[in-house]
C-alpha cells in the first residue's frame, strides 16, 4: 500500500509539472505573438524615422494615372518604392535603418537583436553578421515596394528580430505567478504525503492495540452471551408453560359458558371505569359499549394490577413480579422483553377499546389511561 502511495504521489507531482509547463509554454507563445507585434510597430517607425533622417517625408510626386503604364499602382505605392530607392542609393547597406531599428528596440526594453533584408535589382543585403540570423529569428513585417510591373523593379524590405529566451520569458507578467504556484503544489502535495504517511504509521498502531483490545472484548462477550442465551431459554420456557395453562383455563371456562350461561349461574361484581367501562376483576371481562372482551388471566391479572395502583403506574419489577415472582433487584434484558411481549398482548386484547391506552413510561414502567368523551387523557 505504502509503494502504491508512493507511485500515485510521484505520478501526481508530473502531473503538476506537466500542467505548469503546459501552462508556462501557451503564456511564453501569447508573449512571443505580443512582442512580435509590437517590434513590427517599431520596424514600421523606423522606416518612418529614416525617412525623416533624410528628409524625403516631403517629396512630392505628379503623377498622371492616364499616362502611366501601370495604372493600377497606386501613387503612395509608386511614392514609397521612389523613398526606397532614393534611401538605398544613399545607404545601400540599409545600415541606418538597422541602428534606428536596434535602438528603438534597446528604447523599448525588448531583448532581442533586430536585422534588415533589402532586395533590389536581384540583390539581397542583410545588415546581420552572422549569416545564419534569418533562420533563427522571425520575421515581423515585409514591406513591398512597385513602381511599375517591370521584371527586377521591384523592392523587398523585411524586418527580422531573433529574441532571447530568458528575456522573453521574463517578460511574461504572470510567470512569477506560474513559478509560486507550481512551487507551492508540489510543497503542498509532499508536504501532505509525508503528513498521510505518518498519520498511517500511527493509525497503524492504534488498530493493532484496538485489534488486541476487540479481541479481549469479543471472548468477554461471548461468555456474557452464553450465560444471556442460557438465561433467555429458561425465561422462554416458564413464558410458555404459563401460556399453555392460560390457554387451558381459557379453554375450560369456554366449555362451561357452552354448557350452562354465565348469567344464570355466575355472579358478577363490576368495577366501574370513566367513560362507561366497567371491569370485572375475579372473571377477568371488561364491558364497554361495543360489547365485552375476555381478558386471558395474566392480562387480567396484569389489568386488575393497573387499576389498583397509584396513578395507573406499574413499574418494571411490579410487572415481573406478577407473572415471573421473581424477587432479584436488576432486570434483565430477557426479563424485559418478557414484560414488553406481555404488554402488548394485553394492548391487542383491550385494542376494541379506542378510549384506552397503555403509555410506556421510559425508565419506568407503564401506565393506564382512560379517554374520557370530549376530554384529554386521564388515568384513573
Amino acid at each position: 500500500m505504502k509503494l502504491q502511495a508512493k507511485y500515485k504521489v510521484g505520478g501526481l507531482l508530473l502531473l503538476v509539472t506537466v500542467f505548469c509547463i503546459r501552462m508556462v509554454v501557451n503564456a511564453y507563445v501569447v508573449q512571443k505573438e505580443l512582442e512580435v507585434a509590437k517590434v513590427a510597430g517599431l520596424f514600421t517607425q523606423s522606416l518612418q524615422i529614416e525617412m525623416d533622417k533624410y528628409k524625403l517625408s516631403n517629396v512630392y510626386l505628379h503623377y498622371d494615372s492616364t499616362k502611366s503604364d501601370s495604372p493600377d499602382i497606386s501613387l503612395e505605392e509608386k511614392k514609397a518604392w521612389l523613398h526606397q530607392w532614393s534611401l538605398s542609393n544613399r545607404d545601400p547597406n540599409r545600415v541606418s535603418l538597422d541602428s534606428i531599428f536596434n535602438a528603438e528596440l534597446v528604447r523599448q526594453g525588448i531583448k532581442g537583436e533586430g536585422a534588415i533584408y533589402f532586395m533590389r535589382d536581384g540583390k539581397t543585403i542583410c545588415t546581420a553578421a552572422d549569416s545564419l540570423f534569418k533562420e533563427n529569428a522571425l520575421m515581423v513585417k515585409r514591406m513591398n515596394y512597385r513602381l511599375n510591373h517591370k521584371p527586377g523593379s521591384e523592392m523587398f524590405l523585411e524586418g527580422y528580430v531573433k529574441f532571447s529566451f530568458w528575456g522573453l520569458f521574463f517578460q511574461i507578467p504572470s510567470i512569477l505567478m506560474y513559478l509560486i504556484g507550481w512551487s507551492l503544489l508540489i510543497v503542498g502535495i509532499y508536504g501532505g504525503y509525508k503528513y498521510w504517511q505518518k498519520e498511517q504509521q500511527q493509525r497503524e498502531v492504534k488498530e493493532r492495540q484496538q485489534k488486541f483490545e476487540d479481541d479481549l472484548r469479543r471472548k468477554k462477550e461471548e461468555e456474557e452471551g452464553e450465560k444471556r442465551e442460557e438465561e433467555k431459554k429458561r425465561l422462554e420456557e416458564k413464558i410458555r408453560r404459563l401460556e399453555e395453562e392460560n390457554k387451558r383455563k381459557q379453554d375450560f371456562s369456554t366449555v362451561i359458558e357452552k354448557e350452562k350461561p354465565l348469567e344464570s349461574s355466575i355472579f358478577i361484581e363490576w368495577i366501574k371505569l370513566p367513560n362507561g367501562i366497567r371491569f370485572d376483576k375475579t372473571h377477568g371481562k371488561v364491558k364497554y359499549s361495543g360489547g365485552i372482551i375476555d381478558l386471558t388471566d395474566m392480562n387480567r391479572t396484569v389489568f386488575a394490577a393497573f387499576i389498583e395502583s397509584e396513578n395507573n403506574l406499574l413499574s418494571y419489577m411490579r410487572i415481573r413480579m406478577l407473572f415471573l415472582k421473581v424477587k432479584h433487584e436488576k432486570i434483565s434484558r430477557e426479563e424485559r422483553a418478557a414484560i414488553s411481549a406481555t404488554i402488548i398482548r394485553l394492548r391487542k386484547q383491550l385494542e376494541a377499546i379506542s378510549s384506552i391506552e397503555i403509555l410506556s413510561i421510559r425508565g419506568i414502567g407503564y401506565q393506564l389511561v382512560i379517554k374520557k368523551e370530549n376530554e384529554d387523557k386521564v388515568s384513573l
